[in-house]
């Protein structure tokens, strides 16, 4: 059904963008790919290659991380922490994740408001990425 909705002519002049709970790629450990993984990830990013640009958010891993994938034209997956997660690792650490698109609606940057635990206030900071 997904499928369908990212062919159709209007939807095509514009940025999809899906949240899921778990990613669209596997971790690297077969024992973390079944817990972490989306069985179904690898179809989800094909169907959503076919529509680009588009971009996949996600949770569950509790790590900020923008990820391109090679070969799946302009697709962009982001990861974010839990806005409740105290953690020494500040790509871990609570915060969120603020996203700007431009008026063609393509994504440009994604940039992590990180809680400061000393002032209690939020911190500005770059988010990781990655090509695979």
């Amino acid at each position: 059904a997904l499928r369908a909705i990212l062919l159709h002519p209007e939807v095509r002049t514009r940025t999809p963008v899906v949240l899921v709970h778990h990613p669209t790629y596997h971790p690297s450990s077969r024992v973390k790919a079944l817990v972490e993984g989306l069985h179904d990830g690898d179809g989800l990013e094909r169907d959503l290659a076919e529509s680009h640009p588009a971009v996949v958010l996600h949770g569950h891993l509790h790590r900020r991380v923008v990820r391109r994938r090679r070969g799946h034209g302009g697709l962009t997956v982001i990861g974010a922490t839990s806005a409740s997660l105290h953690h020494h690792d500040m790509d871990r650490m609570a915060g969120y994740n603020l996203y700007t698109f431009d008026d063609a609606g393509k994504l440009v940057t994604t940039t992590a408001f990180v809680l400061d635990e000393a002032t209690s206030g939020f911190t500005e900071r770059a988010v990781p990425e990655t090509i695979w």
